[in-house]
């Protein structure tokens, strides 16, 4: 595979990582922050909401800072299961 393909095929599985990963684990961990807040519901769920963005941009940072395409995609993926795991058994996002 010549290099110049090697490098398009990386940046394109970041961009895929950035948007698809970063949008798996800005929406778990939203569901995870609304059911932890101290914060009336309405409130919690807004404020999570709110973190999620901030969480999406992190995840494309962190995609793009990665040493490897793979390693980045453990990076996101680890931390969105163990969230997952986490809220699945509460019954999701609703905080009431």
């Amino acid at each position: 595979m010549s290099a110049t393909l090697h490098r398009r095929l990386d940046v394109s599985l970041r961009v895929l990582l950035a948007i698809g990963g970063g949008y798996a684990f800005a929406t778990v961990a939203s569901a995870a922050l609304s059911r932890s807040l101290p914060l009336p519901p309405a409130q919690a769920v807004m404020t999570a909401l709110l973190l999620g963005f901030l969480l999406h941009a992190l995840a494309a940072i962190a995609v793009f800072a990665a040493r490897t395409a793979w390693r980045a995609a453990l990076w996101l993926a680890l931390p969105t299961i163990a969230l997952a795991a986490w809220v699945w058994p509460l019954g999701g996002a609703s905080p009431v």
